[in-house]
């Protein structure tokens, strides 16, 4: 069978039958009465990401064969999907959370959005007042 490009299948319940190695993962070996036959998945496919539950709020790039594993085990009750791609066809997805930006990195923070790491943002004017609201505790003048 020719190796696709990429590849996304739902895992089924229960063992994949499948031998990862390497990082990216690598489909090492598969038993025969692997499920994954039947979606398309090829030896010699690596494996981009896995996303747990059925939206992609919980996905994992830049696994190991070990974190791969270990994952695929411990989400073993929830829905998983798998991204294979043909490493000589297709490049391995970029972790969305660390975008390379010209003159550095850009983190990705829910909580803070998104700061550009070495941005000299550093005036912490909040208030828009013009000063750096590093209050020393000052009430403001003398009575």
């Amino acid at each position: 069978m020719m190796m696709p490009d990429a590849l996304e299948v739902v895992c089924p319940e229960g063992m994949l039958k499948v031998r990862f190695g390497g990082t990216p993962p690598e489909v090492a070996a598969m038993a025969p009465d692997s499920p994954l036959h039947d979606e398309g998945v090829v030896e010699g496919m690596v494996v981009d990401w896995l996303q747990i539950g059925e939206d992609d709020s919980l996905r994992f790039y830049g696994l190991s064969a070990d974190e791969l594993t270990g994952h695929l085990r411990d989400f073993a009750a929830e829905s998983r999907r798998l991204r294979f791609i043909n490493p000589d066809t297709t490049e391995i997805t970029p972790n969305p959370e660390e975008i390379e930006e010209e003159g550095g990195i850009i983190m990705m923070d829910e909580e803070y959005g998104i700061a550009p790491v070495g941005s000299g943002d550093d005036d912490d004017d909040d208030d828009g007042n013009g000063d750096d609201d590093d209050d020393d505790g000052g009430g403001g003048g003398s009575s």
